[in-house]
């Protein structure tokens, strides 16, 4: 994954794989590389919580991209979201574990197409409060204990504004 800002092809599916409108190029903005990226975390965070966008994320990465979670607003609505590959069935198991250790119930559980595979990845999402410290918490604990990041971790973390729907 690059820090850079790059264009990329975009296919609107419904829940059922089912394609949802014209395929588009989109911008996707430039990351902002985080030396001991848990750190930054909350700043992004509180960005999607005080934007008045109609769709605002922060997505966190590791450099290499292979470990990522997004933060977001969509309507109003605050959540947590990750996908996970479904041979990955212990990262699945354990991303489960971790949000119903904490009473959390996912918003969105289904499987989806990557790279035109179907059911090859999972898509979870959990709600979470409008509360910047909290969510930020949470996501460096998520991190830590799933993902096995440590605080000195550099991270890339987009943002994103969108007004369209």
């Amino acid at each position: 994954m690059t820090v850079r800002g790059y264009k990329m092809k975009v296919t609107n599916v419904d829940r059922l794989g089912k394609k949802k409108g014209p395929v588009q190029w989109v911008d996707v903005p430039a990351a902002t590389r985080c030396p001991r990226g848990f750190a930054h975390i909350e700043t992004f965070v509180a960005r999607v919580l005080l934007s008045n966008a109609r769709s605002t994320w922060a997505i966190v990465s590791t450099k290499s991209g292979n470990t990522s979670i997004s933060i977001g607003k969509y309507k109003g609505v605050v959540s947590l979201g990750m996908t996970v590959e479904v041979r990955s069935r212990a990262r699945e198991s354990a991303l489960r574990a971790f949000f119903e250790e904490r009473g959390i119930v996912p918003t969105r559980d289904y499987l989806a197409k990557n790279g035109g595979v179907p059911d090859a990845r999972r898509v979870l999402d959990y709600p979470m409060p409008n509360d910047a410290v909290a969510i930020a918490e949470l996501a460096v604990d998520l991190l830590g204990s799933v993902y096995r990041l440590k605080e000195t971790t550099t991270l890339d973390i987009r943002f994103e504004e969108h007004e369209a729907s």
